[in-house]
């Protein structure tokens, strides 16, 4: 120190804690120096905090930010001053944080608080505290913390869509990598790229769907997300498949040329998805006569470039059969069946010609159709021929033209006193063939002869229906008749004939007629081998002095009648107390 003389103070640093020390004090001036006397002195014995913060609390404010609360360290615990606080979670995403001791915009009512940020939303953190003073940091509080749940943030992982069955596809996937919280479910979004879209539920459990009620070979395309209690987490990128192969439809579009009468192409194109149901691996077209034999055989492969099979050494005027399939991995499909003549020609007359007068005008006139396998072609129509048959010159003929599919006709507008001759004949591409032989059709008996019957029938359904109208008012009157007279004198009656023992179900039966008015209580017995009925009659009522009507009743094998009559003077009551009948 260059000064004058006075008194001096100095600060010494970079010392060591907890040290003895030994100085001394050297002044020097021109004559040279002199040395104090040694003096010692030592450090302050400085720790690091002892002690934790205590009271911390760890709070999820949401899926990414944790809220941490504290108080200081308990003062004995300090080991001096407290610079700072630094508060952690294990994690590398996000660094510590610092924040100064002395710091009282982070005091919150004598505690400490701040946030941590940037963590993994449903994930579990330990997260703690501690004091730093100028020696080093002290002991840490620690406690256990799951961030909230969020929206998933990646999509489902390992789709695929598998065929199941030709109708149907499996479509399987795995969790999200970021899931983000639990998964309740999974949404399945499903082209099926014919206009239509759909999508469904499944379980967050559930790893797998089939979709249904596919065409066989049928594409789709699937994308899923999964949600947690958040909300729906992304789509996952588009995945396809299709459903199994099917049996291969009808061939369509199939086109046959024939070159000359030996000489058939048969043609068509390539399928379509719908036919093809699948992968086409060939076709197979094969000709045979159409009663058998003479087959041949030509199979296409699929990769084609046109698909054309030719025919040689064939007969004309004579039908063959030419199949064509499809065949693919499952297995040969639907035959389509064609009937070709490479050549037609005039077909035979029909067989069976018969002809049948329906009245004056009109006729009707059947044959068999000609057999394909005799008709030299296909049969286009038939024409009916048909000529008066006169001894005069006035004569008359004409034709009727009927469709191949038909074997029967009416002709009309004929003479009806006149005899005719009918003939038919078939035509093909190949012309008109050879008419029947001729039919004679004979003129009616009478002009209005068929007239005459049909009046006949309706006159007599006419009679027979007034006769029939009439029987039955008849009848009703009768009856209608009968019932009055019952309702107005129930008990009036035919005078009685010869009585006939009956059994005593039957005299029930027929004593609780509704016809005759209902007479009760009713009892019977048997008594010298003839049955008696007693029944108390409701006209008089009944009492303690054994009133009884007696009710004579004359029966036959069919019917009974009773007559009226007025209270009789009965005998002395029997015993059981009845009037007998």
């Amino acid at each position: 120190l260059n000064s004058i003389n006075g008194s001096y103070s100095v600060v010494l640093t970079g010392l060591t804690h907890n040290t003895l020390y030994y100085y001394e004090v050297r002044s020097n001036n021109t004559e040279g120096y002199t040395d104090s006397d040694t003096n010692t002195f030592s450090t302050e014995e400085i720790f690091a905090p002892e002690g934790p913060p205590v009271d911390l609390t760890v709070t999820s404010l949401n899926s990414q930010t944790v809220q941490f609360q504290w108080s200081p360290v308990i003062a004995s615990l300090r080991n001096g001053y407290i610079t700072s606080y630094t508060i952690y979670c294990n994690t590398t995403q996000v660094e510590p944080v610092v924040i100064s001791a002395i710091s009282s915009i982070e005091m919150n009512q004598g505690m400490y608080s701040t946030e941590i940020t940037g963590l993994t939303p449903y994930t579990v953190y330990v997260c703690g505290v501690y004091a730093n003073n100028t020696v080093d940091a002290g002991p840490n509080i620690t406690l256990q913390i799951m961030t909230d749940e969020d929206i998933p943030e990646s999509s489902p992982e390992d789709i695929r869509v598998t065929p199941s069955t030709s109708s149907s596809v499996l479509v399987t996937w795995s969790l999200p990598t970021l899931p983000n919280g639990v998964i309740t479910r999974f949404t399945l979004f499903i082209d099926f790229l014919n206009d239509t879209t759909k999508f469904f539920h499944v379980s967050g459990t559930t790893f797998e769907y089939e979709i249904m009620s596919l065409s066989p070979y049928q594409m789709v395309q699937v994308r899923v997300s999964a949600w947690t209690s958040s909300g729906e987490g992304p789509l996952s990128d588009t995945s396809s498949g299709r459903s199994g192969e099917g049996i291969p439809g009808v061939v369509q579009d199939i086109v046959y040329d024939t070159i000359s009468s030996s000489h058939l192409i048969v043609s068509f194109t390539n399928q379509t998805m719908d036919i093809a149901r699948g992968i086409i691996l060939e076709y197979e077209i094969t000709i045979e006569l159409y009663e058998g034999g003479e087959i041949m055989t030509i199979v296409i492969p699929a990769n084609s470039t046109d698909y054309i099979a030719e025919f040689n050494g064939l007969r004309g005027q004579v039908p063959y059969t030419v199949t064509v399939i499809a065949i693919n991995s499952a297995g040969r499909g639907e035959m389509i069946e064609m009937i070709v003549f490479t050549e037609e020609g005039r077909p035979p007359p029909p067989s069976n010609v018969m002809a049948t007068r329906l009245n004056g005008t009109h006729m009707n006139v059947s044959w068999d159709r000609i057999p394909i396998t005799q008709s030299n072609g296909f049969i286009t129509s038939y024409t009916i021929a048909y000529t008066r048959v006169v001894t005069d010159t006035k004569r008359q003929s004409g034709s009727v033209t009927v469709s191949a599919d038909l074997n029967s006709a009416v002709v009309g507008e004929l003479d009806s006193s006149a005899e005719y001759s009918i003939s038919v004949s078939g035509a093909t591409a190949g012309g008109i063939g050879e008419a029947s032989s001729q039919v004679l059709v004979p003129a009616p008996a009478s002009e209005d002869s068929g007239g005459f019957v049909l009046s006949g029938m309706i006159l007599i359904l006419i009679i027979c229906g007034g006769v029939t109208l009439l029987l039955v008012i008849v009848i009703i009157s009768v009856l209608v008749i009968v019932i009055l007279k019952l309702k107005h004198n129930p008990k009036k009656s035919l005078q009685p004939e010869i009585g006939l023992k009956v059994e005593p179900e039957t005299a029930f039966q027929m004593a609780q007629s509704p016809a005759y008015g209902k007479i009760f209580p009713m009892s019977s017995e048997e008594e010298n081998g003839s049955t008696f009925l007693s029944a108390l009659n409701p006209t008089y009522g009944s009492g303690s002095d054994h009133t009884y009507e007696r009710i004579s009743t004359v029966l036959t094998s069919h019917s009974f009648t009773q007559y009226d009559c007025p209270k009789p003077q009965l005998p002395a009551p029997r015993s059981t107390n009845k009037a007998m009948l």
